[in-house]
């Protein structure tokens, strides 16, 4: 499907208040697989089945999140259960049987009592939830990802044809007034994944981003996971710093170094989203003074010294700085809010006080 020049510069890369657009075409992305949200008969459940290996992990997990997505939970349950028993240390497949778990157990509860709850309160969480990292993965793409986009369009050819017509073809830049059949069939095509995101993100509003369910992970997630966190929890994640419940200033989650899927992306959002003293955790605009980054220098080396005492401070290890700084300078600028509203942030008090260095 193609739009006017005068369209393609109008839905351009956006200023900070508005959308982070995101220029697909000069990506190399995969087509992703979307899941439409119909009904899924026993014998196409069997022939799926049956189609994959039996060493194939991820393609039972991907039929799990098809089979929960159109709420047959007990089946989605037993293809992910399979998938972890091909591969026990797949943390999408441990995340999903935890969400399959939690809608059984709810619909266990919801046939036996009726929920007493307050109007207008929400339940908040301590770790993100599945919808949250989601958003954090869509806003976190980048035009240098090096694997296919994979993920779901919540809704499936429902979701797809409605914006179609009640966002594409009103759009006064549209090249074609009179489109196709053909036209219509191809943006809503399985195959047209990293297109449709691409649309929804330029021309939708926050009702369609939420749709968009992102399952591949972004490379500067996965930079975050392996070479950026390890040092974090291992330096300020000990026993009588930011780890656990007494945990003063923020607590951080996974000990010992080793976070699963929503504890890393939980780590994430609080290091995000926090400041002290009006500088940043990690600072976007100017990385060199994220303090994330000047907590874990030696306190000789350091623009900005942790608050508190030396020995309050995050034990010094020696790591690669110019790995954490690439990774800091990798990150959209500048930060996507992600709308996450439903959180506990695991903040306290902040101790000591930030003393630039003389």
């Amino acid at each position: 499907m193609n739009l006017s020049p005068r369209c393609q510069a109008k839905c351009g890369p956006l200023a900070a208040a508005g959308v982070l657009a995101l220029v697909w075409g000069a990506m190399s992305f995969g087509t992703g697989v979307t899941v439409a949200a119909t009904p899924v008969s026993q014998q196409q459940i069997a022939a799926q089945e049956s189609a994959l290996s039996p060493k194939d992990a991820i393609g039972h997990e991907k039929l799990a999140r098809e089979l929960y997505d159109n709420g047959s939970y007990q089946q989605a349950l037993r293809q992910v259960e399979i998938s972890l028993k091909i591969n026990p240390a797949y943390q999408d497949a441990q995340l999903l049987k935890s969400l399959i778990l939690s809608k059984i157990a709810g619909q266990k509860k919801k046939s036996t009592t009726v929920a007493s709850t307050q109007p207008g309160k929400k339940k908040l969480h301590t770790l993100l939830t599945i919808d949250d990292i989601y958003k954090i993965r869509l806003w976190e793409l980048s035009r240098q990802e090096s694997g296919p986009l994979e993920g779901t369009i919540v809704g499936g050819q429902k979701t797809l044809l409605k914006f179609w017509r009640r966002v594409i073809l009103p759009d006064p830049d549209y090249q074609n007034p009179f489109p196709t059949r053909r036209q219509r069939e191809g943006f809503v095509s399985p195959n047209n994944f990293v297109q449709q995101v691409r649309l929804m993100l330029r021309l939708g509003q926050a009702k369609y981003w939420d749709k968009i369910q992102i399952h591949s992970e972004p490379q500067v997630m996965q930079t975050f996971r392996q070479t950026v966190e390890p040092v974090v929890l291992q330096s300020c994640a000990t026993v009588g710093c930011h780890r656990g419940q007494g945990a003063p200033g923020f607590r951080l989650f996974g000990g010992r170094g080793h976070a699963n899927l929503r504890q890393t992306y939980t780590n994430f959002y609080i290091l995000n989203k926090l400041t002290y003293k009006g500088r940043k955790l990690i600072n976007r605009g100017d990385p060199p003074l994220s303090l994330l980054y000047q907590y874990l220098l030696p306190r000789d080396d350091a623009a900005y010294r942790h608050p508190g005492k030396p020995q309050r401070g995050p034990r010094y290890r020696v790591f690669n700085r110019k790995a954490i700084m690439d990774w800091i300078e990798s990150l959209r600028f500048p930060a996507h809010r992600y709308d996450i509203t439903d959180f506990r942030m695991p903040v306290t008090h902040l101790h000591g006080s930030s003393t630039r260095k003389k």
